[in-house]
């Protein structure tokens, strides 16, 4: 089950796993096909391995990762994918 079956709700654009510990980069991949817009990962504990795997949901406008001491300098300049992005938390 997990991330995955979300991805079946063709009209997902907005998604909140706020403080949800148990996301990984695998679990998002399994997303990769939703058309989301915003997505809040805050207080995730999400490294920057898993934080690649958000950065290819090219269509991204809002992201919320305050919270996610996991994520280095590196991780963060991933952004740069992110052509999208307007509001950055």
């Amino acid at each position: 089950a997990g991330l995955g079956q979300l991805a079946k709700l063709d009209a997902l654009t907005s998604l909140e796993l706020t403080e949800n510990w148990g996301i990984t980069g695998s679990g998002l991949s399994e997303l990769k096909r939703a058309p989301l817009t915003h997505l809040n990962l805050a207080m995730c504990d999400l490294t920057d391995a898993g934080f690649l795997h958000v950065t290819k949901f090219s269509g991204l406008t809002s992201l919320d990762i305050c919270g996610c001491r996991n994520i280095s300098e590196a991780g963060l300049c991933e952004m740069a994918r992110l052509n999208e992005l307007a509001s950055l938390n």
